[in-house]
């Protein structure tokens, strides 16, 4: 009897408590089944990465911004997430017929490179990408790999913002860009309030890196990047300036100056400024 006891009891002595904590191989599999749930709750989640965007086919550009700001799918775009998103705008001309909708997340509208992607105001007013009519909350905006053309009319009497940042903070970057054939003119406009082709109106930092201007009309005192707040029916101060202004191969060419008062400063809370670097 006890030895019949003995053989049925060893298979139970290799399970005892010290067999599995010190095994290498069930710690191997606990670790990898921990590892693998705790990646995919973040993948359901929609914490582990932001949504990539590509305006194709339905996803139109007015829908891409829109998935984005809602974080739900529309028209044919996925659903962005909570956060930062990107937008990728395929090679080829996008001709505006109306402003594009608002942005009211962070949001990143990347391009297929300068001269591939561009966005077309034909001789219009039109802006780009900006948030300035809604009350979103404090928001970065990034510009990547885009030509922007046309924006302004030929008699100066419309008002000209063609990448926007309004918001109390928040940080905006315009690289690998050009701005093409635009009037800016602020006499109608008035003291170029928006006349711009960059204006952030945050405390927040400005990176502008290897941009050009081509072929561009700057009048009355008008100017290309503006960086401090200046409109007072924004939902921030006026007076506001930016915390820091890095520009690194901003670049004119073709571009006539007429009657505008040129300050070369990088940094101002004074005055909207001309940028050239």
């Amino acid at each position: 009897m006890n030895k019949n006891q003995s053989t049925i009891n060893q298979p139970v002595n290799q399970l005892s408590p010290n067999w599995l904590l010190f095994n290498p191989n069930i710690i191997f599999k606990l670790t990898l089944a921990i590892a693998i749930y705790i990646i995919s709750t973040m993948l359901l989640t929609g914490h582990s990465h932001a949504a990539s965007i590509q305006v194709s086919g339905t996803c139109s550009l007015d829908n891409a911004i829109t998935s984005a700001n809602t974080n739900t799918a529309t028209g044919g775009c996925i659903a962005g997430d909570p956060g930062l998103d990107t937008v990728n705008l395929p090679a080829g001309t996008i001709t505006l017929t109306t402003n594009p909708v608002e942005y009211t997340e962070s949001i990143t509208f990347q391009g297929a490179g300068v001269g591939s992607t561009i966005i077309d105001a034909n001789h219009t007013a039109y802006y780009a990408f900006s948030n300035h009519s809604t009350t979103a909350p404090d928001v970065n905006l990034t510009v990547d790999g885009i030509t922007f053309k046309n924006f302004g009319t030929a008699d100066g009497s419309n008002l000209v913002a063609v990448v926007r940042l309004a918001s109390a903070s928040g940080d905006l970057s315009t690289s690998n860009a050009n701005f093409e054939d635009m009037v800016v003119d602020s006499d109608i406009g008035g003291s170029g309030t928006y006349n711009s082709a960059i204006i952030t109106n945050s405390s927040g930092t400005l990176t502008v890196d290897t941009v050009k201007v081509l072929n561009t009309e700057i009048r009355h005192g008008s100017n290309l990047v503006t960086l401090r707040s200046i409109a007072t029916d924004l939902p921030i101060a006026p007076n506001q300036p930016i915390s820091s202004a890095s520009v690194n191969n901003f670049e004119l060419a073709g571009t006539i100056v007429t009657g505008a008062d040129v300050n070369l400063n990088t940094k101002s809370d004074i005055e909207p400024i001309f940028v050239v670097s």
